[in-house]
């Protein structure tokens, strides 16, 4: 039997406020774009001027729905192994001293693991 251990690789995340800035910026420019062309429209009726600034705004409330994705929380002695398209890309572990919300990046998908990232190949 062989066994194959990857090498552990620390993954790359910001710290959860800067993550909450990328989430609250764009979902509020959109609520705004939306209520302020509701507004308009009820006070002077519906336009086709104003069509793309509601397509805008449902854009910017979807894009802040999922960037949101990226939050982790991270508790003592827990890791976050990134994953993507099948492929190990790091692992991130809680520092000393930071708090424990991040943001990773979208492209990687994330699972909790408290031990080492093995794959193991049996014969046949």
């Amino acid at each position: 039997m062989q066994v194959q251990v990857s090498q552990e690789r620390a993954g790359w995340a910001l710290p959860g406020i800067i993550g909450l800035a990328f989430v609250l910026v764009p979902g509020f420019a959109g609520l705004g774009l939306l209520i302020s062309n509701a507004m308009m429209a009820a006070n002077d009726g519906a336009s086709t001027d104003q069509l793309p600034q509601v397509i805008g705004g449902v854009l910017l409330v979807a894009l802040a729905s999922f960037v949101s994705l990226g939050f982790v929380v991270l508790q003592p002695n827990q890791a976050n192994v990134l994953v993507v398209l099948g492929s190990y890309q790091g692992t991130l572990r809680q520092p000393v001293g930071s708090g424990p919300i991040r943001w990773r990046s979208l492209n990687a998908s994330a699972s909790r693991s408290g031990r080492e990232t093995s794959t193991a190949t049996h014969p046949r």
